[in-house]
């Protein structure tokens, strides 16, 4: 968590809270062998703990947007999540306070966030919404996650 100043064109001070993230990776969240609890297998533990992570950064989010609705929050970083819905976990949706309905993730997790979030990619026309090229799919797992306070200040985005 960074809590910085940027100076505006007038001059003056705009506070803003940058949070860097790298999130749980993809990896082995399909796996079915069984994990060393003996009970859970290997994706099912990836997925508890995917969804674990972004509960706990949604917590956060909360707490900081309860604690000061004016506060320009600005998220980045490898989440290793889509910013859609891959049926497993909705970490973005969790994030944001977009999250999936019950009964549509394996990992299903109520997002405790009451003011939504943006995903700045889903501001891009599709064609454009990509962060990197893996085995010829563009995909997008790395993203710029902002709060209200952010698009009602004076700040833009480029």
């Amino acid at each position: 968590v960074v809590r910085t100043e940027i100076a505006s064109a007038n001059g003056n001070a705009v506070p803003l809270t940058v949070v860097v993230n790298h999130l749980r990776s993809l990896n082995g969240v399909n796996d079915t062998d069984a994990g060393s609890a003996g009970w859970l297998t290997s994706g099912q533990r990836v997925r508890a703990k995917r969804a674990a992570q972004a509960l706990e950064l949604a917590n956060w989010i909360e707490a900081r947007q309860q604690a000061n609705a004016a506060e320009r929050l600005v998220l980045v970083g490898d989440f290793n999540a889509f910013e859609f819905s891959d049926g497993l976990v909705d970490s973005m949706g969790v994030i944001t306070g977009r999250e999936a309905a019950p009964g549509t993730v394996l990992e299903h997790v109520d997002s405790p966030v009451t003011r939504p979030l943006t995903t700045l990619t889903t501001l891009l026309p599709q064609a454009d919404r990509y962060s990197f090229t893996f085995e010829g799919n563009a995909q997008s797992l790395d993203h710029v996650v902002v709060n209200e306070a952010v698009f009602a200040s004076t700040l833009g985005v480029d």
